[in-house]
């Protein structure tokens, strides 16, 4: 089943602009697809989320598409050239998109392709500023691939082979990335901490006003309670 049209986590904050899937639109070489050249895996062999730049100055305006014509075109990896872009998913100027589906095996990193999901980013950092930008967008990428996925570690293309890709600063993009994901989950435990609190005052309304129909001691109790809470409600404007 093909892992496609990603989506941005919602509870990240970032103000951008969804994921586009491009991966039909892109160019792609007539001899054959990722998936007929290298196979395809399954979501359990996909442990690892790997890094890039494209290396490509940010001046000369390049896109995923004039990059997938490079490699196919290209003749260094395969005599025929390579299926297309051998990258997942792709970020230029905050923009996210997908351009392979994440089981397909691409040649992102040669001999670590098979247990990798490659991310690039338009630029060449060591020339080009990684801009906030270009590390929101990067960041939003990694975390909607880590919601599809079974991802335990992040690594820069440099930390696989000897290279200077992504030439930022790996150790950053790590830990940054676990405080994000540690702030999404004391958000959303406190989310689930008040839901249980307004449940819990739901029961205890719905019970008291059942005494409160009484004609009795435990009658006055919860009908001089609920008179409280109504005088609260009608200060704050809800009744």
């Amino acid at each position: 089943m093909p892992i496609r049209n990603l989506s941005l986590l919602t509870t990240t904050g970032y103000s951008l602009q969804p994921i586009k899937d491009i991966t039909d639109e892109l160019p792609k070489n007539k001899n054959y697809s990722w998936k007929q050249l290298c196979g395809e895996r399954v979501p359990e062999q996909i442990t690892t989320i790997v890094v890039h730049h494209t290396g490509s100055l940010k001046a000369l305006g390049a896109d995923a598409a004039r990059h997938a014509k490079n490699h196919i075109e290209g003749t260094s990896i395969h005599v025929k050239g390579e299926p297309g872009l051998p990258y997942h998913v792709y970020c230029k100027e905050g923009q996210i998109y997908q351009t392979n589906d994440l089981l397909d095996f691409v040649y992102g990193v040669s001999d670590n392709n098979g247990y990798t999901v490659h991310i690039c980013t338009e630029g060449n950092f060591l020339y080009d500023t990684f801009t906030e930008l270009d590390r929101i967008a990067l960041y939003a990428a990694i975390l909607a691939v880590k919601a599809v996925l079974p991802i335990v570690d992040i690594k820069g293309h440099n930390e696989l082979q000897a290279k200077a890709c992504p030439a930022i600063d790996m150790s950053r993009v790590r830990s940054d990335i676990k405080t994000i994901e540690m702030d999404i989950e004391r958000k959303q435990s406190t989310l689930e901490a008040q839901i249980e609190r307004c449940f819990a005052v739901k029961n205890q309304a719905e019970f008291m006003y059942n005494k409160a129909k009484l004609n009795d001691g435990d009658g006055v109790w919860a009908r001089t309670w609920l008179d409280r809470v109504h005088a609260i409600m009608v200060e704050q404007k809800l009744l």
